[in-house]
């Protein structure tokens, strides 16, 4: 019982400090990247990944020719072989960290779901912030209308 106790007393406090944005905030979650391959269509696989078609990617000595495919596989990034095409070589290790940051930058988010989300939201940021201002202050009380909010 004695470990069972410490177990959970140990998981229950990680020694990380906190802040009401981290618990409240999920950034980007109104868009698709690629990180979420099996959420994307077609078209916006290869916005992300076509680029890549300039290259010759190999991983376990097959060769990736598809957009599908660079989006599945990219999680192994690390054990691509990416060549350049005309001098058959591989690229260099400034060229591979470029086309990684090109793939995860935020200009290759799918932004289609954030227009008008604002309508289901309703007045989730003003909630929110109501939340976090009595989080970070201990003299400040949830308004009438938010208890209400949240309650229902």
């Amino acid at each position: 019982m004695e470990v069972l106790e410490l177990y959970i007393k140990k998981e229950n406090y990680s020694g990380e400090p906190w802040s009401p944005k981290s618990r409240f905030y999920f950034g980007e979650y109104y868009t698709l990247s690629y990180d979420t391959p099996f959420c994307l269509k077609d078209d916006e696989i290869t916005h992300i990944f076509g680029f890549l078609d300039s290259y010759i990617i190999e991983m376990d000595d097959k060769k990736l020719t598809d957009h599908k495919h660079y989006a599945s596989n990219f999680k192994y990034f690390n054990d691509w072989i990416i060549k350049d095409p005309k001098t058959q070589n591989s690229i260099s290790k400034d060229e591979r960290t470029d086309i990684e940051s090109r793939i995860k930058s935020d200009n290759n988010r799918i932004r289609d779901m954030e227009f008008g989300w604002h309508i289901y939201e309703n007045g989730w940021h003003g909630l929110r912030n109501e939340i976090i201002d009595v989080l970070n202050n201990s003299e400040v009380r949830l308004s009438d209308e938010t208890y209400r909010e949240i309650v229902l």
